[in-house]
Formats: C-alpha cells, sequence, structure tokens
C-alpha cells in the first residue's frame, strides 16, 4: 500500500527526489500529476503523508493547499507537505490553517525523508488517539534472545484495520493457468480453485516485525494467526479457513477467432483479496515504552478473478477480463 503520496506537475524532477526518499525512509510512495489519480490513491487506504507543489496549474486546477484540503476531505489524518519557492503569504496562511508543513523546492532528500518521517508518527499518533477505546490485545512476545540475559516482553495490541470499506484487488503474478487450448479445439475443463480465508502479512510487514521489534519467524506467523482471529472477530465473519470451489467451462477456438488470427489461448485465474493496513500498539514491559507502527496485510474475499489471454497470429497478445467468481 502507497504510505506517501507525492503530487507535482514536475514529474521527473519529483520522482527523482521520491527515489532518493525511498532509499532512506523505506516507505511505498506514488508521484502523479493527476488530481483524480491522487484522491483514487487516498481512498484506497494506507496514505499517510501528502507531499504537494503549491503551483500546481494549469497542469492541475488547483494549487497544493486546495488539492491537500480535498485529499482531507477523503482522510482526515493524512498529513501535508508543501514544497515550493513560489509560494506568497496567502499561501502560508492557507498551509498553516490546514496543519501542514513547508520546505523550499530547493530542499535536500535528507531534509524531506525526516519531515516525512516526522509527519507519518503525527499520523499514527493521532490513529492511536482515535482508536484507543477499541484497542484489541494481540498477545505478548519476548524479543529474540542477544545475550544470556532474558529479553523483556513485549505486549502487541491491535488498534485498528483501514481501510473499513476496501476494493477487492488482485496481483498479475498471482494468476495461474486452468486451461490453455491451440487453434481449432474445443476444451471442457474440470477446474477446482482453493482460497484461503486468512489474513497473511505481506513480505516488507514480516521483515518490519523480524527487524524493528526482534520476533523470529515462527512468533510472527502466530502475530499473523492472531490478526486474523482479530479481524474476524471485528467483521463478525464466521467464513471457514479454506474452501474450495469447482467448476467445469469449454474453451475453444472457434473459426471466427481464427479469422481474427487467434491461435492460442488461455484461462488465468488469481485470488482477490482485500490490501489494509493494521495499526499495532507496541509496549515494552520493563520500560513501558509505547511505539505504534502499521503494517500491511492482505484479507481474502474467498473469491478469485478470471481472464482469458489470447495470442495472435502477430505474436501480439490480448487480455479480457471474464469477471469474478
Amino acid at each position: 500500500m502507497i504510505e506517501v503520496l507525492l503530487v507535482d506537475d514536475h514529474l521527473e524532477p519529483m520522482k527523482a527526489l521520491a527515489r532518493l526518499v525511498g532509499l532512506r525512509t523505506n516507505l511505498t510512495y506514488e508521484v502523479t500529476d493527476s488530481l483524480d489519480r491522487a484522491l483514487a490513491v487516498v481512498k484506497s487506504g494506507g496514505v499517510k503523508v501528502a507531499v504537494l507543489d503549491q503551483r500546481l496549474q494549469p497542469t492541475l486546477p488547483m494549487d497544493g493547499t486546495k488539492v491537500f484540503a480535498e485529499i482531507r476531505k477523503i482522510d482526515h489524518r493524512v498529513r501535508g507537505i508543501i514544497i515550493s519557492g513560489q509560494s506568497d503569504k496567502a499561501d502560508l496562511v492557507e498551509l498553516n490553517a490546514l496543519g501542514m508543513a513547508y520546505l523550499d523546492r530547493g530542499c535536500s532528500a535528507e531534509e524531506l525523508a525526516q519531515e516525512i518521517q516526522n509527519q507519518r508518527i503525527m499520523y499514527l499518533d493521532e490513529a492511536e488517539r482515535e482508536y484507543e477505546r477499541n484497542a484489541r490485545f494481540v498477545g505478548r512476545y519476548v524479543r529474540r534472545r542477544r545475550s544470556i540475559f532474558s529479553s523483556p516482553g513485549q505486549v502487541v495490541e491491535l488498534l485498528g484495520i483501514e481501510p473499513d470499506n476496501p476494493s477487492p484487488e488482485c496481483l498479475d503474478e498471482d494468476y495461474a493457468i486452468v486451461s490453455d487450448i491451440e487453434a481449432g479445439k474445443t476444451l471442457r475443463h474440470v477446474t477446482t480453485v482453493v482460497a484461503e480465508n486468512e489474513v497473511s502479512l505481506e513480505q516488507e510487514s514480516i521483515a518490519q516485525l523480524e527487524s524493528r521489534l526482534g520476533l523470529s519467524g515462527s512468533v510472527v506467523k502466530e502475530v499473523s494467526a492472531r490478526l486474523s482471529d482479530s479481524l474476524r472477530e471485528r467483521d463478525n465473519s464466521r467464513q471457514l479457513n479454506r474452501t474450495e470451489q469447482a467448476g467445469e467451462e469449454s474453451v475453444s477456438l472457434s473459426e471466427a477467432d481464427l479469422a481474427q488470427g487467434v491461435v492460442h489461448r488461455r484461462v488465468e485465474v488469481a485470488p482477490l483479496y482485500y490490501r489494509r493496513q493494521a495499526i499495532l500498539r507496541v509496549t515494552c514491559e520493563c520500560c513501558n515504552e509505547r511505539r505504534v507502527m502499521s503494517i500491511n496485510l492482505r484479507q481474502s474475499t474467498g473469491s478469485y478473478s478470471r481472464r482469458m489471454v489470447d495470442t495472435y497470429r502477430d505474436q501480439s497478445v490480448k487480455t479480457y477480463d471474464l469477471g469474478a467468481r
């Protein structure tokens, strides 16, 4: 999920700066010069910091502070940073009213990275305050030993899951072939698709838990299972952990297909899931230090996406969406 959104009408310089910031913060980001795309990214959930150029016109229909005001209508917690060398007094008054930070256009990648980290912490602090009443105990875990002395315990609590109503999606690399046919043939194929109705942590989140909290691989799996239980309880879900769907479909290449130059056809499926973020609070038992962190996870929908891929005589390839099951 995207945590940092950068909006600028000069894409290439901002992309170069964003790459350097990404290396320093290890946060996922997206750079755009489109208002519609910027708002769509925020609606998808996960964005914590928006970095905007103030003078976006004529590429965008409004200034950076106005774009940020629209972003805040979607998620009031998103923090904002204006980067500009042309802001006037009225702009400064407006960005102060919105609680935005300001950096000069000539700022370094190090300065921007530090400000993004500061604003991200403020986002998580506000999320902690909002979710405090609904905090759920996940478990007590001990860091991996690095000495002969025992390590202090850490209490992990689930503060919240965002967004509440995400759209299902799938990754291109998750597609698997369920039927495959050459020109002039018809195939009836029985398929069995297995859907794992669990919450799984994304790879960067596993690395984050292992490095920042010092948890072993087996403990990270336990945390993932506890989060899955908590999410099902939160959503009042009683779905099975694992379901199988069997179906039969006919795949063929007709004379009309051949006339259009289709020489090969395959049908592929991929599991659909919700991408969400869990807001966790980790408390050290020895010093009572509290840290709030977010981790990316996938929640299976129990359904899958289908697509048809046709290869033509000239070796071109076209993909057709067949919907979800």
